[in-house]
C-alpha cells in the first residue's frame, strides 16, 4: 500500500517508524510536527532556503546553487531507484547518483560531469572554473569548464557547451552556460521523482534509519502545555 503520513502528527517522536523518517526527510516543508516534537529536515531546509535565496537579488547567484547542490548530494547518497541500481557506478558522487536515478540526465553524461565540476568549484573555493582532478604530476585531467550563469527560460538544456571545448589552458577559456531556470527545474524533477518512488514503492534507501536521523533530522521538543 502507498505510504500514508497521517499518523505522524499523533505519534511521539520515539514511536515514529523508519518510513516516517524517510517521509519527514523528503517532505517539501522544512518542519514537520509530531505530538512531542517539531522535526526539521536538513533537506527541506536546503531546498526552502535555496528557493528563497533565488528570489532575492542580493542572494540569487551563488547561494541557491550551493543549497541545491547540497540537496542533490544528500538525495543521491541516501536514496536510489531500485530499477536503476544495475546501471549505477558505485564510485559516483551523490550528485551524479541523484541525477542518474531521479532525473533525465545519466550519471555518466557530459552534462552531469559538468554539473558535478561546477559543484566542486563553488564549494571548494567559490570558483566558476573547473579542470577536474590532478594526476600524480599535478596536471589537470578535465573535464574543463568555465561557467556563466544565465536565465534562458524553460527551453533548452541545463548545461550549454561552447562550440569549441576548453583545453584547460588559462587565459582563453570559453564559457559553459548554466541555464539557471532549467537547473531549478532539474532539482524539482529530482525531488518530485524521489518522493513519488517512496510513496508508491520502488525507492531503495542506502543508509540505516539511525544514520538518516542522526545526519539529516533535527528535533525541538514542544513546550509543555500550561496547566488549566
Amino acid at each position: 500500500m502507498p505510504y500514508d503520513p497521517a499518523s505522524i502528527s499523533t505519534s511521539d517522536f520515539a514511536a515514529l517508524k523508519d518510513d516516517d523518517f524517510i517521509w519527514i526527510h523528503l517532505h517539501a516543508r522544512p518542519t514537520t510536527h509530531c505530538r512531542s516534537h517539531a522535526i526539521l529536515s536538513t533537506l527541506g531546509v536546503a531546498l526552502s532556503e535555496s528557493w528563497s535565496a533565488k528570489a532575492n537579488n542580493h542572494t540569487s547567484v551563488f547561494l541557491p546553487l550551493l543549497g541545491l547542490f547540497a540537496a542533490l548530494d544528500q538525495i543521491g547518497s541516501t536514496y536510489a531507484d531500485s530499477a536503476k541500481m544495475h546501471t549505477e557506478n558505485p564510485a559516483w558522487s551523490g550528485i551524479k547518483k541523484a541525477l542518474h536515478h531521479f532525473s533525465h540526465i545519466p550519471g555518466d553524461s557530459d552534462e552531469c560531469k559538468a554539473l558535478y565540476g561546477l559543484r566542486n568549484a563553488l564549494v571548494h573555493n567559490g570558483s566558476i572554473a573547473t579542470r577536474g582532478r590532478l594526476d600524480s604530476a599535478g596536471n589537470a585531467q578535465g573535464p574543463f569548464h568555465r561557467f556563466s550563469f544565465e536565465t534562458r527560460g524553460a527551453g533548452g538544456s541545463v548545461v550549454e557547451f561552447p562550440p569549441t571545448p576548453w583545453d584547460g589552458a588559462w587565459g582563453k577559456a570559453p564559457y559553459t552556460v548554466l541555464n539557471k531556470d532549467r537547473f531549478y527545474d532539474l532539482v524539482e524533477e529530482v525531488v518530485r521523482n524521489v518522493k513519488g518512488l517512496f510513496i508508491n514503492g520502488g525507492l531503495q534507501v542506502r543508509i540505516t534509519s539511525d544514520e538518516l536521523v542522526d545526519s539529516f533530522i533535527m528535533t525541538l521538543p514542544h513546550p509543555p502545555k500550561p496547566r488549566t
